[in-house]
C-alpha cells in the first residue's frame, strides 16, 4: 500500500521563510506556502496502483514551491538584490524541491515492489491463449524497466521547465527595469524589445513542457494499469495450477 499524507509542507520540507520572519518588501511571513487552508490539503492514495496520482500531486507541489522561488528572485531583483544575498533562500527553495524528488523516487520502487509481490483474485480474462511463467515474468519484467524510465522522463523533462521558469522570471524582471532606466533612448528600447521576444519564446517553451509532462504522466498512469493487470493474470494462472495439482493428487487417492 502507498499511503501519502501530503499538509503544509509535505515530507519534511522547510519554509524559505522561519516563522515570523519577513520577505523581501518587509511583509511578515506565515510557516508554509499556504496549503493549509486549500481543499488539496490532505492526499491519500489508495492500495490499487495509485502510484501516478501521487507523483501527480508532488509535481504540483513542487510546481507551487517553483512559483515562489520564482516571485522570491522577481521581487529581489526588483529592489537590486544580489544573486549572492539571495543564494540562502534560493538554496532552500532546491533542498525542498531535491525532496520531493526524493520521494518520486520512493513512491516509484515501493510501487514496482508491491507491483511485483501483490497477488489479485480477479476472474481469468476470457479468449486468450494462457501464458508460460516465463512469459509472464518477462512481461513483468518489461513493464516495471518501462515505469522507471517513464517516472525519470517526468523528472528529466520538469527539471528542464523549471530552468526554463527561472530564465523566464530573470528577463521578466530585467525588461522591468530596463523599461525604468529607458529614458526614452531608442537603443534601450530596441534592447527592450528584443528581450520580449526572448521572453514570448521562454513562455512558449514552458508551455510546451507543461504539456509534455502531462503526456508522461498519462503514460506512467498506463505503465501502472499495466503492470498490475500482468500481476492478475499471473496470480489467476498461479492458482489454475495449483488447483490442477490438488485435482491431480485426489485422483491420486481415488
Amino acid at each position: 500500500m502507498i499511503a501519502s499524507r501530503v499538509t503544509g509542507y509535505p515530507f519534511g520540507l522547510r519554509s524559505p521563510y522561519a516563522a515570523g520572519q519577513t520577505d523581501v518588501k518587509g511583509n511578515h511571513i506565515q510557516k508554509g506556502f499556504g496549503f493549509q487552508n486549500s481543499a488539496q490539503d490532505s492526499l491519500t492514495i489508495s492500495p490499487q496502483g495509485k502510484a501516478a496520482s501521487a507523483i501527480e500531486q508532488l509535481l504540483k507541489q513542487k510546481e507551487a514551491i517553483k512559483e515562489r522561488k520564482n516571485e522570491f528572485m522577481n521581487t529581489a531583483l526588483e529592489e537590486g538584490r544580489t544573486m549572492d544575498s539571495m543564494r540562502p533562500q534560493l538554496e532552500i527553495y532546491e533542498e525542498q524541491i531535491q525532496a520531493i524528488d526524493d520521494q518520486i523516487d520512493q513512491i516509484t520502487a515501493q510501487q514496482t515492489q508491491e507491483t511485483m509481490q501483490k497477488t489479485q483474485t480477479e476472474e481469468k480474462p476470457e479468449n486468450k491463449q494462457p501464458k508460460t511463467e516465463e512469459e509472464l515474468q518477462q512481461e513483468k519484467l518489461n513493464t516495471m524497466m518501462t515505469l522507471s524510465t517513464s517516472i525519470e522522463n517526468v523528472k528529466t523533462v520538469d527539471r528542464v521547465r523549471t530552468q526554463t521558469q527561472g530564465e523566464s522570471a530573470v528577463l521578466k524582471s530585467e525588461i522591468e527595469l530596463d523599461k525604468q532606466n529607458a529614458n526614452g533612448l531608442e537603443g534601450a528600447q530596441k534592447m527592450i524589445e528584443k528581450k520580449e521576444e526572448q521572453l514570448d519564446e521562454l513562455e512558449d517553451k514552458v508551455q510546451s513542457l507543461t504539456a509534455q509532462v502531462g503526456q508522461e504522466l498519462s503514460n506512467v498512469t498506463e505503465e501502472v494499469q499495466e503492470a498490475a493487470k500482468t500481476q492478475t493474470d499471473e496470480t489467476v494462472q498461479t492458482d489454475e495450477k495449483e488447483e490442477d495439482k490438488k485435482q491431480e493428487l485426489s485422483a491420486d487417492v481415488s
